[in-house]
């Protein structure tokens, strides 16, 4: 097989563009001249696939954005929702539009997928890894577990806290005139989502990285700051307890409305998420240090007994 640099492929698209204009015959091939004066000779129809290959791509992809429907491109990735906003894009209620439709343009509809395109492609969520059962997560060590907390809980937030955001605002907007609970469900996500990233990040930043360090001793600090989290994990219970008695257990008024289908579906995983995530934390991985800490009481009281025996 032939390795084609950037300059020799240019050469190749060159010779493909002149045979297309009649300079060659059917059965021609494109001549790749290398530094060392040496020549490769591909078939024309193959260097003319090869050159086309990214533009089809991206075409087709662009024509696939094109006929989706609006609440499947949110769905997919929720970083396109501030080109919704920008193109006033309504997929509150008109979600099932595709995008050809909603624009009613072909030139526009076009434009704004090759943007979407870009915005998919920029902004790719890894996988969540898979949810694993009370015995083995009372099996991990201490820097596996933290790091599974990050994977599997952390980041699904950092996830849904765009969308869901955009939703409750657009819930609000659209139909906080005929409910007023609307107001009260829009402040309660922007709420629990901030104080969760706030959480979350002092985890990660302060908390773990202590915890995955062997060599530090737990002392009065670390467990004043573990009292803060659980503390902190009980705010967030509250919260959404109060969300779920405002939206009749996460049942929508309105099942034409995809928005409040889709943001009531979030929250209710949310929720579900936020007990076993708090759950683990609280029994699992805050328990190591404070019994490390328990146990260093334990060693310095027995010194101490010891020291006064001899003494």
């Amino acid at each position: 097989m032939c390795i084609l640099s950037l300059e020799e492929f240019c050469c190749v698209t060159l010779s493909v563009l002149s045979s297309e204009k009649g300079t060659q015959g059917s059965n021609s091939h494109s001549i790749v001249r290398h530094k060392d004066r040496t020549a490769t000779r591909i078939p024309q129809h193959f260097s003319t696939s090869l050159c086309l290959i990214p533009m089809m791509n991206t075409r087709n992809q662009e024509k696939t954005i094109m006929d989706s429907q609006l609440k499947d491109l949110v769905y997919k990735s929720p970083a396109v929702l501030p080109l919704f906003d920008r193109f006033n894009l309504d997929f509150c209620c008109h979600g099932s539009r595709t995008l050809r439709e909603a624009t009613g343009s072909e030139r526009k509809a076009r434009q704004i997928a090759t943007l979407i395109n870009e915005q998919i492609k920029t902004h790719k969520y890894g996988v969540l890894p898979q949810e694993l059962d009370i015995d083995q997560v009372k099996t991990m060590d201490t820097c596996d577990l933290c790091d599974y907390i990050v994977a599997r809980f952390h980041d699904k937030v950092r996830k849904a806290e765009p969308l869901c955001k955009h939703l409750a605002r657009m819930l609000y907007q659209t139909h906080g005139s005929e409910r007023s609970e609307l107001k009260q469900i829009k402040d309660l996500v922007q709420s629990v989502f901030d104080d969760q990233i706030k959480h979350m990040k002092q985890e990660e930043n302060f908390l773990f990285p202590k915890m995955k360090n062997f060599s530090h001793i737990p002392d009065e600090k670390d467990r004043d700051t573990i009292i803060k989290f659980a503390t902190d994990h009980n705010d967030v219970f509250d919260q959404f307890q109060l969300l779920k008695k405002l939206t009749n257990s996460y049942t929508p008024q309105d099942p034409n409305c995809w928005s409040e289908g889709r943001l009531f579906q979030h929250l209710k995983e949310q929720d579900m998420d936020a007990q076993t995530h708090s759950m683990i934390e609280e029994y699992h991985l805050y328990n190591k240090m404070t019994d490390a800490h328990l146990k260093l009481e334990q060693q310095e009281n027995e010194l101490t007994k010891q020291f006064c025996q001899r003494h």
